[in-house]
């Protein structure tokens, strides 16, 4: 009888897209955030094949993570606003845009990345 290999609590960092900080880790694996109350699947989807849920954050405007997962991967994007609606249904439903947050979303996450490398990032919001 051959023994089973020890399964991993959480997949690797990586993916498909990347982030001019260091990217984290995810904390749960893609079941657990697909099954989870505080998190939502990702409305917007353009990270290039991979699957994205975003956390529900506890007041509209705060700061949320995002999980996007691909083949054995996966990593942590933190918003800083997230543009989640608190009021967003959780365990695999889509997310609610809170459309007043994403000005302050856009100035706070996206253009720093946007202004580091700006192919980059014009790649994700396409989804290539």
């Amino acid at each position: 009888m051959h023994a089973q290999p020890k399964r991993r609590a959480s997949p690797d960092v990586g993916g498909t897209h990347t982030e001019s900080h260091a990217m984290e880790p995810c904390l749960l694996t893609q079941a657990e955030v697909a099954a989870s109350p505080n998190w939502c699947v990702d409305a917007q989807q353009a990270h290039g094949g991979e699957i994205c849920y975003r956390e529900i954050p506890a007041e509209d405007g705060g700061p949320g993570d995002q999980y996007c997962y691909s083949l054995n991967c996966c990593h942590n994007s933190r918003d800083a606003v997230s543009v989640v609606s608190a009021d967003s249904p959780g365990s695999n439903a889509c997310c609610e845009t809170n459309r007043l947050a994403v000005p302050e979303h856009v100035w706070e996450d996206v253009l720093p990345e946007f202004l580091d490398d700006p192919w980059r990032v014009g790649r994700d919001i396409l989804g290539l």
